[in-house]
C-alpha cells in the first residue's frame, strides 16, 4: 500500500493500480484501504472530466455504488472519517449517516456525537423519521438525564422536519413528563401548538415555561 501511495502521489497512476489490483477481491483491512486508494484515483479521474462529458452520469454512479460496497468491508475506526468524507463528495448523505451510525458503535468515548451527526445526515438526505428512530431509541438507552433530554429535543426536531404533527405532539408530551423543566422542549411545544392553532395548549405550556425564568 505504501508503494501504491507513492506511485499515486508521482502521479504514476497506471502502477498505482496495478499494485491494488491484487487486494480488491480480498475482505479484510488491508483490502478496504486498498479500496479506498482505487476510489480516490477514480473520483479523481472523475472530477477531471468535463460537464459535457457523456459519461459523467455513467461515471458518478460507478463511484456511488464502489462507496457503496465499501462501506460495508471490514474497516478500522481510523478509515471511518475517509470513507464519510468521500460518501459525502459523492453525494450520498444517507450512506455517511450509516457510516456514522456504525462508528458510534466502535467509539464508546464519542458515542453521543456520532450518533448526532448520523441523525444530521439522515435529515439531510431526506429521512428525518429514520433520524428520528434513532435519537429515540438512543435516548432510551442512555442513563444520562442531560443526553436523554438532549436526545429528546432532537427527536422533536427531526419529527418536525418529517412533518408529522400529531405524532410530534405525542412524543412532545411524553417527553415534557419526563423532563418538565426543560425550556427547550417546553420552547419546541409553545410552538408548535401554536402551528396547529391550540392556544390553550401553548398559554399553558408558556406559563410552565416562564416559571422557569420568572425575570
Amino acid at each position: 500500500l505504501m508503494l501504491a501511495r507513492q506511485h499515486t502521489k508521482l502521479g504514476d497512476l497506471q502502477n498505482a493500480r496495478l499494485i491494488l489490483e491484487p487486494l480488491i477481491p480480498e475482505h479484510n483491512l488491508e483490502s478496504t484501504e486498498a479500496k479506498l486508494m482505487m476510489l480516490g484515483i477514480d473520483k479523481d479521474s472523475y472530477f477531471a472530466l468535463a460537464n459535457s462529458d457523456p459519461n459523467k452520469a455513467y461515471e458518478l454512479d460507478k463511484l456511488r455504488n464502489k462507496i457503496g460496497v465499501i462501506a460495508d468491508e471490514p474497516m478500522s475506526v481510523g478509515l471511518m472519517p475517509t470513507v464519510i468524507q468521500l460518501s459525502l463528495e459523492l453525494g450520498q448523505p444517507a450512506l455517511a449517516a450509516k457510516l456514522y451510525e456504525r462508528w458510534a458503535g466502535l467509539d464508546d468515548q464519542h458515542y453521543l456525537e456520532h450518533i448526532q451527526d448520523a441523525g444530521r445526515w439522515y435529515v439531510a438526505a431526506g429521512k428525518p423519521i429514520k433520524a428520528a428512530e434513532l435519537y429515540k431509541i438512543t435516548g432510551a438507552s442512555t442513563r444520562d438525564v442531560n443526553q436523554a433530554s438532549q436526545l429528546a429535543l432532537l427527536t422533536i426536531k427531526a419529527m418536525l422536519a418529517a412533518d408529522k404533527t400529531p405524532l410530534t405532539l405525542a412524543y412532545v408530551n411524553e417527553y415534557l413528563k419526563k423532563f418538565p423543566n426543560d425550556a427547550e422542549i417546553l420552547d419546541e411545544a409553545i410552538k408548535l401548538s401554536l402551528a396547529v392553532n391550540d392556544q390553550k395548549q401553548a398559554q399553558a405550556w408558556g406559563e410552565l415555561r416562564l416559571a422557569l425564568n420568572p425575570g
